[in-house]
């Protein structure tokens, strides 16, 4: 049964994390807040990628919703095929997969959905990331209000992603400048540091003053392409770059199905994970603009 992970839990997840089954661990995700813990059975696998069944996870019909593993586990067999395995949520609706040992026995019911035959898998739903059944699968028309609130948000967003790329750019000018006033001095015929270094000194306080004065221009910029018509959730899967065009993958529901969604380049965070859920906004042009739901961490 799905339900909050408790302190003294977490504990033993910390205690376990070598249990992980995902081919890429999410660095410290044991160290948040707020995490969620369910139980889960593997149906079926194939050439190392397995589908599993969440407990109490259903469509509203009543049948079982089976989530494809997209990630390749090389030491899973047909053998492996109903065994319990733990499912860990974060805030973020993360997850991690581990296989139970007998510490995390205890974390979850002995018993899960009985649901492996070939006949009893066709009736069950598919989805790719259990994210793609909690988003909403309709467009939202915006009023005034949202608007703006969507418009500040975008503003958000855009300055979490662009802050840390502008922070080590300064920090490349000045070890730049640092390093020909160096090679200046020592060359033949060079000149003395107390000549480079107030021209150095200068040049990037004034690249710094002139990029704190063009902030607030940036801003309303940013703010003015951020108007927005209407709002959709969906779901990131992949990235493609082919002859320098880049193309966004998404799942998206349209008309009650779930479909793969191609849009042009949008900026969004280059450490955004699949399974993400983005927002698909309409921009005044009638033009899809793709976004992170919010400022992102930098220190993922």
């Amino acid at each position: 049964m799905q339900r909050q992970c408790t302190a003294e839990e977490k504990n033993i997840l910390l205690r376990n994390e070598q249990q992980i089954i995902n081919e890429k661990p999410i660095k410290d995700f044991f160290d948040g807040d707020n995490l969620v813990i369910n139980g889960a059975t593997i149906v079926e696998v194939d050439a190392g990628k397995f589908s599993y069944i969440e407990d109490d996870r259903r469509t509203e019909s009543g049948n079982y919703i089976i989530i494809d593993n997209p990630e390749n586990t090389s030491d899973m067999t047909q053998s492996n095929v109903g065994d319990r395995i733990l499912v860990v949520y974060n805030e973020d609706f993360h997850f991690q997969l581990m296989k139970l040992n007998e510490e995390l026995k205890g974390l979850v019911s002995e018993e899960g959905v009985n649901c492996t035959s070939e006949q009893e898998l066709s009736q069950c739903m598919r989805v790719p990331h259990p994210n793609v059944l909690r988003i909403k699968k309709d467009v939202h028309e915006l009023t005034d209000k949202e608007r703006e609130e969507y418009a500040e948000l975008h503003l958000a967003v855009r300055r979490s992603i662009t802050s840390k790329g502008m922070k080590y750019c300064f920090i490349a000018m000045v070890v730049i400048a640092v390093i020909l006033c160096v090679a200046l001095n020592f060359v033949e015929g060079g000149y003395p540091f107390s000549q480079t270094v107030p021209i150095a000194v200068a040049v990037c306080g004034g690249i710094g003053l002139f990029s704190l004065l063009a902030f607030p221009i940036g801003n309303v910029n940013i703010k003015r392409q951020g108007q927005f018509k209407d709002v959709k959730e969906v779901v990131y899967r992949c990235s493609s770059e082919r002859n320098n065009d880049v193309t966004e993958y998404v799942y998206e529901w349209i008309d009650g199905e779930l479909l793969i969604c191609e849009y042009p380049y949008c900026e969004i965070w280059s450490g955004t994970q699949f399974g993400d859920v983005l927002y698909k906004f309409t921009n005044m042009k009638g033009e899809p603009v793709l976004q992170n739901i919010k400022p992102v961490n930098q220190k993922k």
